[in-house]
């Protein structure tokens, strides 16, 4: 239902705007907080996406809805980049064996990608358990 708007149907067209417009505003927040806490970005991104799941079902689509689709683009592209630099990162002490410096980096990974069901979550997850068993038994 929901990839096809049906939820959104239940609404009227000025209710799915204002809570489009409401969270354009909660993702141009995240953006402009970008360099504060790690999951702003991923924060913006969702809340772009959001925005853009709310207006895909109105014909004709409000003005707001291209301030989403950029938002989204603008933010999409910068968590990825981010992203990779991390993970570059976090694989070069993992290589080098600097298990504390790994641990840290990869706890930025998950502070970065918040959502547990996020594919890139689980793998630093998973990272993490490998990395701090390596620095229980090597003390």
């Amino acid at each position: 239902n929901n990839e096809l708007g049906i939820h959104a149907i239940r609404y009227p067209r000025e209710k799915l705007v204002k809570m489009a417009e409401e969270q354009i505003e909660v993702g141009r927040a995240k953006w402009e907080d970008r360099e504060v806490q790690y999951g702003n970005l991923f924060a913006a991104v969702r809340a772009y996406r959001e925005a853009i799941f709310y207006l895909e079902t109105l014909d004709p689509k409000p003005a707001c809805i291209q301030e989403a689709r950029d938002g989204f683009k603008l933010a999409t592209a910068e968590l990825e980049t981010r992203y990779g630099n991390q993970r570059f990162v976090v694989d070069r002490a993992i290589n080098l064996g600097d298990w504390e410096a790994a641990q840290r980096e990869l706890g930025v990974l998950l502070e970065m990608i918040p959502d547990r069901k996020d594919d890139r979550h689980r793998e630093a997850s998973a990272k993490l358990v490998d990395v701090e068993n390596r620095l229980k038994g090597g003390k």
